[in-house]
């Protein structure tokens, strides 16, 4: 029997209370900083309204958080924290235990839509990230919500004479029986064919994970074998095409005594066809002019894209008009669009449809909203929608936007399911629960230990990928737990792993098998533990160009910088002094800028060190938690790096917040501070501070590249690297004393389709720059 719990929640009775006028809910949380908290909203009569905070308590939060599919609430917050909402207040001063599973349940004070609140009063929820098991938001074809527990399972059986035929060099199964679970059995029975259709067809490849289906050669399916085996658990399914799960269509599913029920006595064969990031021969493109600024796997020729998804076939919809990438905004939303973005991209249907910023805040231009697919469409951009004009620039939440970022759309695709090789399958043991633990391997059928040595945050990423288990949270390169001996030479089966971070499976990356392990450590065991959730970090690009300035200063103004080693190396040559002493009248040229990094993740940015090892720096009176936070470069057109900021460490923390986030980490308490970036803030490093700069004193006027290029390293965590990189172009004038900076067209190079933006990184980009605002100053 098959279980799908409403996310109209559906109630009964109600002994001995005012029983409210709906009989089922739909909830959503509405322009918070993440998807698990905002404002309170419930659907009625065709309108949304808002909860008055009126006797609001956590258990009342407890209850709402379920009802939006969360586990719990973590607090909550009275007048309006989210911002007011509008349309009429449902409720107000229900009372809650805390264990109900809807808000009907509790007892009332005063009848559904009676209150004397006004939307000052709008109560917001903080919920758990952690979603209960199986439950996410989806809009069927009625536009009516739902939360879909993931019993109804298929998949293809093939013959064990017709595997290899059945199987791809990938490793996943494109044609068999299809076969349906019976939970209720727990068996699997096969599909009866009566009156099956090619809609059906697409609809269960798309379940499965595949984009299209092909036609079958039923004839190397004996018919004996289909006559003497089959057992049926489905018949007389009926699908338009549209669905995105067979549970959807018209069907009968059969009892205990019915499984032989089926007139034509055969069962339905598929062979379904695997898009375009399932093809052997698919052809990565670099996205930018090198991978000095980035690089992205990236089918050639798509315009849709989903981003910051720590699985295959997840992340937040993007599109690219005009060959920029933007969002696109939660109204209208539905499982039919969904379905239609992810075949795109080469996926089956959509698994779950996600609104208001399930995989982090994205930036810059909102494209569309309203988006209205019937679900046949092969291309999200024949939908009908409306075109937006919203440019978030400012890289700023814009809550007084209808659509903003907040409300950015996601999904996740059904994709196929991979079946263990004999090669170079992975899993996790000894760790307290399923996303963590030791890493083990499986080379020549032996299940061994992976090496430690040289591992990096990108083979932890595709490590997390290829078992579905999202973004690596921290790697332990020296694992003494989670059942590590001590004999690593013995042990280890897999050495000298390198991969960039963008692979599906470790295959794709380059290994030495069976190199010597444990050159630094007698327990060089990987450890991994992975997370749904991680941070995303973003230069604010407009204050970059608004700030970037030339400056002089004497080195008498300098001498904590010089401590730091701030400065370019001639500032310490012994015949830059006139005597053997500091001389504290020589001048140097900085390029100074202000550098603003926002966290759009769904996670805290916190540094890899433990506070033990943060740095002590007397000059600034605070601890620095991370030795290389940003990158400062400036180059020559041709990538040649001509100087480099040399700002040894950094402190983090929050100075800058908004949607309703709120500072949580700040570098001066006592001890080193609590030091991070909460999401939905940013750390922001002034112009007017210490390092903030690039010593220039030896760069002769001319055409540059400034790069800047966050967590550069990879030390830490994210959901997409991509977007850490940020390039502005440089025209700096020094003639006669007057020093002159031209600073133009700072962008994020990962926001922009490659062939277009490659022409700001030639010398045509540079062509009648020299007019206009240039910052500078004049020697007096």
């Amino acid at each position: 029997m098959r279980f799908i719990l409403l996310f109209r929640t559906f109630t009964g009775s109600f002994a001995q209370r005012v029983t409210p006028e709906p009989k089922d809910l739909d909830v959503r949380l509405m322009d918070g900083p993440t998807g698990n908290e905002g404002r309170i909203e419930i659907f009625h009569e065709k309108e949304w309204g808002t909860v008055c905070d009126d006797s609001f308590s956590t258990e009342l939060g407890h209850v709402f958080c379920r009802m939006a599919g969360y586990t719990g609430a973590i607090r909550y917050h009275h007048s309006a924290r989210y911002g007011r909402g509008d349309g009429p207040i449902w409720i107000d001063e229900p009372s809650c235990s805390g264990s109900e599973m809807s808000v009907m349940n509790c007892t009332w004070t005063n009848k559904w839509g009676e209150t004397d609140c006004e939307h000052h009063e709008d109560v917001s929820v903080e919920c758990s990230p952690e979603r209960i098991p199986g439950w996410d938001l989806l809009k069927l074809k009625n536009a009516q919500a739902v939360l879909e527990n993931d019993d109804f399972k298929l998949r293809l059986k093939p013959l064990l004479r017709q595997r290899r035929n059945s199987v791809s060099e990938k490793g996943f199964i494109t044609a068999g029986f299809l076969e349906h679970f019976s939970k209720d059995e727990d068996t699997w029975f096969r599909v009866c064919a009566d009156d099956w259709s090619d809609e059906n067809s697409k609809v269960a490849c798309g379940q499965l994970g595949f984009s299209s289906f092909n036609g079958f050669d039923y004839a190397s399916y004996t018919r004996g074998e289909r006559l003497r085996r089959s057992q049926f658990g489905l018949k007389d399914v009926k699908c338009d095409g549209s669905e995105n799960n067979i549970q959807w269509c018209s069907k009968t599913e059969l009892g205990e005594s019915q499984h032989r029920e089926c007139k034509s006595r055969e069962p339905v064969v598929l062979k379904c066809k695997p898009g375009r990031h399932y093809s052997d021969r698919i052809a990565l493109t670099e996205q930018h002019v090198d991978n000095m600024f980035t690089r992205s796997r990236q089918p050639e020729g798509l315009n849709v894209r989903l981003k910051s998804g720590g699985n295959l076939g997840s992340g937040r919809v993007e599109v690219m008009i005009n060959s920029e990438w933007g969002t696109v905004c939660h109204d209208g939303w539905s499982v039919l669009s969904a379905n239609v973005i992810c075949r795109q991209l080469g996926f089956g249907t959509a698994k779950h449809a996600f609104s208001n910023s399930e995989f982090g805040n994205g930036h810059g231009p909102v494209f569309w909203s309203n988006v209205n697919c019937t679900g046949h469409e092969t291309n999200i951009f024949k939908c009908q929608k409306t075109e937006l004009d919203i440019d978030i620039s400012a890289y700023k939440l814009r809550m007084r936007e209808k659509c903003n970022h907040g409300h950015d759309v996601s999904v996740i695709c059904n994709t196929p399911k991979i079946e263990e090789k004999a090669e170079l399958n992975l899993r996790l043991v000894n760790g307290r629960h399923l996303r963590e633990g030791r890493v083990e391997v499986q080379v020549d059928r032996k299940w061994g230990a992976l090496c430690s040595d040289d591992f990096t945050m990108a083979n932890a990423i595709v490590i997390c990928r290829q078992l579905g288990f999202g973004h690596p949270h921290q790697f332990i390169e020296d694992l003494s737990y989670w059942g590590a001996s001590d004999d690593a030479e013995d042990s280890a089966v897999l050495t000298g792993l390198q991969c960039k971070g963008d692979e599906y499976h470790i295959e794709e990356c380059d290994v030495t098998p069976f190199g010597k392990c444990g050159k630094k450590s007698k327990t060089p065991f990987t450890g991994i533990v992975c997370n749904e959730r991680s941070a995303d970090l973003i230069v604010d690009t407009v204050l970059l160009e608004q700030s970037l300035h030339i400056n002089r200063r004497s080195t008498g103004q300098l001498q904590c910088a010089a401590e730091e080693n701030c400065l370019s190396e001639t500032a310490y040559l012994p015949e830059y002094h006139a005597t053997q002493y500091w001389d504290p009248y020589r001048e140097r040229m900085l390029l100074r800028f202000s550098t603003r990094v926002w966290n759009r993740g769904t996670a805290d940015f916190l540094p890899k060190s433990a506070r033990t090892n943060w740095d002590w720096h007397a000059c600034h009176g605070h601890y620095h938690s991370m030795e290389r936070f940003i990158d400062y470069d400036l180059m020559h057109v041709n990538r040649t790096k001509v100087a480099q900021g040399h700002k040894a460490s950094f402190c983090l923390e929050d100075n800058d917040c908004e949607g309703g986030a709120s500072r949580r980490y700040d570098c001066d308490n006592v001890g080193g501070g609590n030091q991070g970036i909460s999401m939905g803030c940013a750390d922001t490093y002034l112009y007017t501070l210490d390092c903030q700069w690039i010593d220039v004193t030896d760069v002769p006027p001319g055409e540059y590249l400034l790069r800047l290029h966050v967590n550069p390293e990879m030390n830490v965590s994210e959901t997409d690297y991509y977007n850490n990189i940020a390039v502005c172009n440089i025209i700096y004038e020094n003639s006669a004393g007057q020093l002159r900076l031209y600073a133009f067209n700072c962008h994020i190079p990962d926001d922009y389709e490659g062939r277009y933006i490659s022409q700001f990184y030639t010398e045509r980009a540079f062509v009648g720059r020299r007019t206009g605002y240039a910052r500078g100053e004049t020697r007096t």
